[in-house]
């Protein structure tokens, strides 16, 4: 499995971004770490999904012989349980998103999209 911290690459300073990606065979991850889902944490997927595709991060993935799989999901990681509120955000996401609490719910969620 590969990770790919966006918050250290410079191609990302000044674009919405997740905190990283994870990439394993025909798989890419989105993963956003925060203490709250919230409608920002949506726009950053948005927004990453959209350099994956097309943008800087995809020149990015080129630049490096990497493939970005057949298969996009997204996990957000909150530090609390999330409200009926918060899963409806994640709705407004054209990928499969999900929002895990805690790190073993992680772990599982993970482990089970990568089976």
């Amino acid at each position: 499995m590969i990770r790919i911290d966006l918050e250290k690459l410079a191609e990302f300073k000044g674009i919405k971004h997740v905190d990283y990606i994870l990439i394993y065979k025909n798989t890419t991850i989105l993963v956003e770490e925060t203490s709250r889902a919230k409608s920002d944490d949506i726009k950053k997927i948005k927004s990453t999904i959209q350099a994956l595709k097309q943008g800087v991060l995809n020149n990015y993935l080129t630049e490096h012989r990497l493939n970005i799989g057949s298969r996009i999901i997204a996990i957000i990681h909150t530090t609390r349980r999330p409200s009926t509120m918060e899963y409806k955000m994640i709705h407004t996401v054209k990928i499969s998103t999900y929002i895990v609490a805690c790190k073993r719910e992680f772990n599982q969620k993970l482990n089970k999209l990568l089976k």
